[in-house]
C-alpha cells in the first residue's frame, strides 16, 4: 500500500482540493497512509489517520490552527509554549495529548515555511471528537483476501 509523506500532500494540494470528494467516495483513495499522522488522545486509544480524515478535518477548518488575532484571550492565557502563526495556513496531522490533564503535542504543517512545527494546542479532546465525526467509506475486502482467510 502507498504511503504519502505531509510534505508531498501540501506540495500537491490544490490537486487534493480539485480532488477531494472523489476521494472522501473511494475507498483506496481514503484510506491512503498518511506517515507521521495519527490521534492520540489519552484515554483512548492511537489511531492512525489517513489521505481523507485529514483532507475532511483540513477543508472543514476544523484542525486548522488560526492566527493570533483570532484566539480568545482565555484561551492566549491557558496556553503554554504554544508557538503562533499569523497567518491560517498551518494545518495539524497529529495530536497526541491527554484528554483529562490538557498536556499534549501536536505536529502541524506551515504552507508559509513549508514545514513541520511541534505546537501545543488546547481542546484535545475537542479534535478527537471532530476526528470520530468524521464520515468514512466502507473498506470491501478484495474477493482474494476473502478466499485467503
Amino acid at each position: 500500500m502507498y504511503t504519502l509523506t505531509i510534505a508531498q500532500i501540501f506540495s500537491n494540494l490544490s490537486f487534493y482540493q480539485d480532488h477531494y470528494l472523489n476521494i472522501l467516495e473511494c475507498p483506496e483513495q481514503y484510506y491512503t497512509q498518511v506517515e507521521g499522522a495519527f490521534i492520540h488522545v489519552w484515554p483512548f486509544k492511537k489511531q492512525s489517520l489517513y489521505l481523507g480524515d485529514l483532507l475532511q478535518l483540513w477543508f472543514a477548518e476544523k484542525w486548522k490552527v488560526q492566527p493570533l488575532l483570532d484566539f480568545k484571550i482565555e484561551e492566549y492565557l491557558a496556553a503554554v509554549d504554544v508557538q503562533y502563526f499569523q497567518n491560517s495556513n498551518v494545518y495539524v496531522y497529529a495530536i497526541q495529548g491527554n484528554a483529562l490533564n490538557g498536556a499534549n503535542k501536536s505536529h502541524v504543517w506551515s504552507l508559509e515555511d513549508q514545514r513541520s512545527h511541534i505546537v501545543n494546542l488546547n481542546l484535545t479532546l475537542k479534535s478527537y471528537c471532530e476526528f470520530v465525526a468524521c464520515q468514512r467509506p466502507r473498506l470491501v475486502q478484495s474477493n482474494y483476501d476473502a478466499i485467503a482467510s
